[in-house]
């Protein structure tokens, strides 16, 4: 179980991130107190839950096998299947971006909200309880 906390580092405040990898191998980053428990995919498929796939979610097809963790999502009832966990970090909130407003006009899941770059590497940082929530509205508009 992870937890995160908001600390005062050089007048700068910093919040603990959870650092993954989706199947794909796109980088992304949630705010650790957003996620309950972590388990292997075959844990996560022996406990007979519902799971999602990020991959899935974002429109990638050819990613299967790729997803090795679970994450249990706060707050919810679900199960969220990533490519690999890479790390936990504390990131200074002053170093968050927002998406440019064209962006977000032209995507369809409003979930994946700011970037940061660490270490040369782009991470999209993403709400899981939004995500999860846009994913059972996709559940249950209809498909034609």
């Amino acid at each position: 179980m992870m937890t995160a906390g908001l600390n005062n580092v050089s007048e700068s405040k910093v919040c603990d991130f959870v650092i993954f990898t989706s199947g794909s191998g796109s980088t992304f980053a949630v705010p650790s107190e957003d996620v309950f428990e972590m388990l292997s995919i075959d844990e996560a498929l022996r406990a007979d839950e519902r799971i999602l796939y990020l991959d899935k979610i974002l429109g990638f097809t050819k990613t299967q096998g790729a997803s090795r963790v679970c994450f249990a999502v706060k707050s919810t009832n679900t199960l969220l299947a990533v490519g690999d966990l890479l790390d936990v970090e504390s990131i200074r909130l002053d170093s968050i971006s927002p998406l440019p407003a064209v962006i977000v006009k032209h995507m369809k899941m409003k979930s994946i909200w700011a970037a940061v770059l660490r270490a040369e590497k782009l991470l999209l940082l993403i709400d899981f309880k939004k995500l999860t929530s846009e994913t059972k509205e996709d559940d249950n508009s209809d498909d034609n």
